[in-house]
């Protein structure tokens, strides 16, 4: 069921309800359809209780108030609601119309439906392997009908990409194919899957724009402990950084989209690791902090590995241009993906 057509039924006070104390919370009504992406025409119709709320919108005011679904009341109706009574009369009339054209239809279907049938993957349950990979097509990845890509740099993340590869092929028996875009230093990854991008739109992400979109990491994610820190690992590792800050390191995370920003520092402020939230960044410039975050949430990319364990076990800094040097280490060519400070020690 594709969410962002699929509406949620609640009572119109409580809609109403959920719509002005978000809008109180971010200053008005038409702050609060920038924030959510939803025109200010629409905003107001959905707070008179005149049109059922989309998932999408439901899902981006739950996490704005910081509320969890189990404590409202409410049902979801079907992406097609409104068409089924007179979908059915249809079909109906049909069947009477022409009764003996019924079985050359239905066969016919059946054919160009298998000439027309797509690749087959594996669907795997919601674990921490598929929440890692949710937070890395949040960080750097483009979703459309037919494909999804994700980008880097040429230059410091094939190593990375052929770790993203192995888990794609893990989780949905798919092979994606990984090439540099020459026209820059652009390391692109793409996965053709009609029925991939049809998965992950069923979680709630639209075909198109991400940030226009306002795609946010599920709801069932951001309540699991263990799903969200894997979540952050691929958010962090695409989108965000290892960089050093005076004399320390420090980790910061990136987006334009300030409700990713709200779920980002919820998920990072469960265990405490992100100290402060600048525009449009979070992160933390504490020593503590970053070293609690490769215990506990850990890096699949190579170069933020690398960082942090040259800083940590040489106190020494590795500029980017230097990463490549590195990478060619016995422990890094060796080492167990994703990484967290006791894997390191136990190799080293």
């Amino acid at each position: 069921m594709h969410l962002e057509k699929q509406r949620i039924k609640l009572s119109s006070e409580k809609q109403k309800e959920l719509i002005i104390s978000a809008a109180k919370k971010v200053g008005s009504l038409k702050s609060l359809s920038k924030k959510i992406n939803v025109s200010y025409s629409t905003l107001k119709n959905y707070s008179s209780g005149k049109l059922y709320l989309p998932a999408n919108v439901f899902n981006g005011l739950l996490v704005l108030l910081n509320i969890k679904k189990d404590n409202i009341s409410f049902e979801y109706l079907a992406s097609n609601w409104g068409q089924r009574i007179g979908g059915r009369h249809g079909i109906n009339a049909i069947m009477k119309k022409y009764p003996s054209e019924i079985a050359k239809w239905r066969k016919l279907a059946n054919h160009n439906s298998s000439l027309a049938c797509t690749k087959r993957i594996l669907i795997p349950n919601l674990n921490e392997k598929l929440a890692e990979f949710i937070g890395i097509y949040l960080g750097d990845g483009t979703l459309t009908k037919y494909f999804i890509s994700i980008s880097g740099d040429s230059r410091y993340d094939l190593q990375y990409f052929n770790y993203i590869s192995d888990l794609i092929k893990e989780l949905f028996g798919l092979s994606a194919k990984i090439r540099v875009d020459k026209r820059g230093n652009t390391l692109i990854l793409t996965v053709h899957s009609v029925k991939l991008c049809s998965l992950l739109n069923e979680y709630g992400f639209k075909y198109g724009d991400k940030i226009r979109n306002n795609s946010l990491i599920p709801i069932k994610i951001i309540e699991n402990p263990n799903l969200a820190m894997a979540c952050l690992r691929g958010l962090v590792d695409t989108d965000g950084c290892v960089a050093r800050h005076g004399n320390k390191l420090a980790i910061r995370f990136y987006s334009a989209n300030p409700l990713l920003l709200d779920q980002v520092y919820k998920v990072a402020d469960i265990f405490g690791l992100f100290s402060f939230r600048t525009g449009n960044q979070i992160g933390t410039t504490s020593e503590e902090n970053v070293r609690k975050y490769f215990e506990i949430v850990g890096s699949s990319s190579l170069k933020s590995i690398v960082k942090f364990s040259i800083k940590t076990n040489r106190n020494k800094f590795v500029y980017q241009k230097d990463l490549p040097h590195y990478y060619k280490e016995k422990l890094f060519k060796s080492i167990h993906l994703p990484f967290k400070i006791k894997v390191l020690s136990a190799s080293g």
